[in-house]
């Protein structure tokens, strides 16, 4: 069942229900008070800028990962705002080094799914026409992260580029029954998809589909904060995962099981809480909301956002990494930190959206870059070029991290149930 059709059957349940839905709200803040239960929201509408304040009595925060607004299917709209807020909110991240994963797809278009082809007789090959995950002892039905590597790795060995060879591929049905979007495109596309090698490419998802990065819950789906909870996404797969980046078909197992958690608890959280929910709608520039749009600079965020995609997608900081690497992919960071707060021209609702988006997926590059460098061994998904062994002191901790005087901080913990 396409998406869509499953948000179409979820909103009417809602709607008759009686639960109040806002549209085209970018949310910008979540405040709480340490000293009294409840939480605020502010935001504004996208089209007309009208301000939106809430309030409530628990919070689910379901609001995907962060892929950089990447051109890979369904993940040119999320941009990390929920881990940002969430964080800025008190509440704890992790695995936040695992925070690359990266899709694999044709080039000409994208083609998510590929766990269903190699399972049943497709391959990627390099320009030899060498089956190399295969030679190399994996095997095509090898994690994602496996897979990436050594897609990069037969590239710099001059055996690029590198196909994804369906000639032997036995279950086409499948395709149009799990992936209608994509049949769809290649009855309208002259691509001869199974008879001919097609080149792939890995592309960046970043904290989003099979990643362990997002903020930390237990099992119950609570945050490390009282009456925050996340799912889906938003919240870190790494007791599933661990250190494994791209596990097949896990995203909407986690997204079903998480938020039917967070919804129950929150909702038997805020039974037991004092403050009433509250919505308040007023048209105003309060509270600094729209000071991004006075900036009056040259760059659209939107251009930020492009950039930072391209520094995040380089295969020798997010797939093969290593400290100088990481450390000027931060620094670059920071330089578009500066041009979105200083040289940014945003001169409208939806313009002031993207900025929001584009400061967000700064925060998580960061966090990204930054617990990338703080582990220094090679384990799973992370691999460090000038750390290539496992350090067995670190067995069984996860990075965390957690908001400490206005900047996150990381350390290792051992985590439990």
């Amino acid at each position: 069942i396409p998406t869509y059709q499953l948000m179409q059957q979820m909103r009417k349940s809602l709607l008759g229900k009686g639960v109040q839905i806002l549209d085209r709200i970018q949310i910008t803040e979540l405040s709480h008070d340490e000293n009294s239960p409840g939480w605020g929201a502010l935001g504004f509408n996208i089209r007309n800028g009208e301000m939106v304040k809430m309030e409530a009595r628990a919070v689910v925060l379901a609001a995907g990962g962060c892929s950089y607004r990447g051109p890979f299917f369904g993940q040119d709209v999320v941009s990390g705002e929920g881990l940002e807020m969430a964080c800025r909110a008190g509440a704890s991240l992790a695995y936040m080094e695992y925070g690359n994963h990266f899709n694999v797809s044709l080039k000409a278009f994208d083609t998510y799914g590929q766990s269903k082809f190699m399972a049943h007789g497709g391959k990627y090959i390099n320009r030899n026409q060498e089956p190399f995950l295969e030679t190399s002892g994996e095997g095509n039905r090898a994690s994602g992260h496996i897979a990436v590597r050594r897609m990069v790795e037969e590239v710099e060995r001059g055996r690029g580029p590198i196909y994804l060879d369906l000639r032997n591929f036995t279950e086409q049905d499948l395709v149009s029954k799990l992936m209608p979007n994509l049949d769809l495109l290649l009855h309208s596309s002259s691509l001869d998809f199974y008879g001919t090698p097609n080149e792939a490419i890995p592309g960046l998802t970043g904290t989003s589909n099979a990643s362990g990065a997002g903020v930390l819950i237990d099992k119950n789906s609570r945050t490390s904060v009282p009456g925050l909870f996340a799912a889906g996404d938003n919240a870190s797969k790494g007791v599933v995962t661990g250190a494994c980046v791209g596990l097949s078909g896990i995203s909407l197992a986690w997204a079903n099981v998480t938020g039917y958690l967070a919804g129950k608890n929150a909702a038997e959280y805020a039974s037991i809480t004092e403050r009433s929910p509250v919505i308040n709608s007023t048209r105003g520039n309060g509270d600094g909301i729209y000071q991004p749009m006075s900036i009056k600079g040259t760059f659209h965020p939107r251009e930020i956002i492009w950039r930072l995609s391209a520094i995040m997608g380089n295969a020798y900081v997010n797939i093969i990494k290593s400290e100088e690497r990481l450390k000027r992919a931060s620094h670059q960071c920071q330089q578009l930190k500066e041009l979105l707060y200083h040289d940014t021209a945003v001169s409208s609702y939806h313009d002031l959206m993207v900025w929001y988006e584009a400061k967000s997926a700064l925060f998580t590059a960061n966090l990204t870059l930054e617990a990338s460098r703080f582990r220094q061994e090679t384990r799973g998904a992370h691999y460090r070029e000038d750390f290539p062994e496992k350090n067995t002191s670190l067995e069984g901790r996860v990075l965390v991290a957690s908001q400490a005087n206005g900047q996150p901080e990381l350390s290792y913990h051992h985590l439990s149930g």
